[in-house]
């Protein structure tokens, strides 16, 4: 590590953040692996993982087994303690706001859930919000104490209003970011990004939203705007978006188009679509799957990301990532294998991006 023009305490405190993010990204190591990792003094990270071990911050695994060590030498692994501190998960989505106490491994301890309100104003349910995470965080008495929040939310809004309004309201640090950036940082730090520094995130449901990684870093357009797949024009003549451009492909493929073009899903929730049959959707859906598998491609043309990692709900219909997989091939040109991936971390979408950004900037940077 290249620590030259830092003072004492800065080399420090890079070092400790240094060893988390090796211990989260590759788990239980040894001191003596860590220190290769980092290219670290044995002693240096010895005294760092001490420290730690007194803080609860690290624990001790005991000797690691004859496949884990060199041969002739004892190593003692090490891990981080999940268990440490919990952090509160605010998932502000389109219809149903989720607050969720998790630990550091993504395990719930418990939930609750709010409709999105959209018709009052935005304090009025922020204090909703507000109210129901004083509820959760009151159930975990006797808990491990409270790290920080970490707040997602769909689409651009002012970061910095919601994290005041929620440290205010509830007197702990807060980590605010788009849901779709933020379940980036948790395929980096929980799923895919363990293997890959290279990944196109796409969800679908209840709208389009996506991010790019590039070298193991969630990309940022000079507006904050980027990697808006959703909002690339596909339709020609097509509908005005809210975007206030004409023919983005979420005019032609969120839930809410689809209820419209479509009289026998209008008021059908999602995941009772199915019921008209397999066969009568997908061929409802198919022109729909297209466009997103279009839109896919030339986006992976462009990128060249590693693998691209799918999730939403629109994905959860039985035959619509087998046909997108189909449909992608198709307009990529040639065999995907194994690049579109289905996301490990779907059964905890709802959480698991507000935890990683907390994860991040609270635990993994201090």
């Amino acid at each position: 590590m290249n620590n030259k023009g830092m003072n004492s305490t800065a080399v420090k405190e890079s070092n400790r953040a240094a060893v988390l993010r090796v211990l989260s990204q590759y788990g239980k190591m040894s001191r003596k692996d860590i220190a290769e990792k980092l290219g670290l003094t044995a002693a240096t990270v010895t005294i760092i993982c001490t420290e730690l071990l007194e803080n609860g911050v690290i624990r001790e695994l005991g000797e690691a087994s004859d496949e884990e060590r060199r041969a002739g030498r004892r190593k003692i692994l090490i891990d981080i303690d999940y268990e440490y501190k919990n952090v509160l998960c605010i998932a502000i989505e389109t219809e149903t706001t989720y607050v969720t106490l998790s630990n550091l491994a993504g395990e719930v301890i418990t939930k609750k859930s709010i409709p999105t309100a959209e018709n009052i104003e935005s304090e009025v349910f922020l204090r909703s919000v507000a109210k129901a995470c004083r509820t959760v965080m009151m159930d975990s008495k006797g808990k491990a104490g409270i790290l920080g929040a970490g707040v997602t939310i769909p689409g651009m809004h002012d970061r910095f209003i919601i994290k005041s309004f929620f440290e205010s309201e509830l007197g702990i640090p807060v980590i605010v970011e788009n849901n779709v950036r933020a379940f980036a940082k948790a395929e980096l730090i929980y799923g895919n990004g363990r293997q890959s520094d290279n990944m196109l995130i796409i969800k679908w449901g209840p709208g389009v939203g996506s991010a790019v990684i590039s070298n193991g870093n969630i990309y940022r357009g000079t507006c904050d705007a980027s990697a808006e797949i959703g909002h690339t024009l596909i339709y020609r003549n097509g509908k005005k978006c809210r975007c206030g451009r004409t023919g983005c492909l979420e005019t032609g493929i969120s839930t809410h188009a689809i209820r419209e073009e479509v009289p026998e899903l209008k008021n059908l929730p999602v995941e009772s679509w199915i019921t008209i049959g397999e066969d009568k959707l997908l061929k409802i859906m198919h022109d729909r799957v297209e466009a997103l598998a279009i839109a896919a491609s030339n986006a992976t043309i462009l990128l060249d990301p590693g693998i691209v990692v799918v999730y939403g709900y629109m994905f959860d219909i039985p035959g619509i990532i087998t046909l997108f997989k189909e449909l992608f091939e198709k307009y990529y040109g040639r065999k995907g294998d194994n690049l579109i991936v289905m996301s490990d971390l779907v059964d905890r979408q709802y959480h698991i991006g507000s935890l990683a950004i907390a994860m991040n900037e609270l635990f993994l940077k201090a």
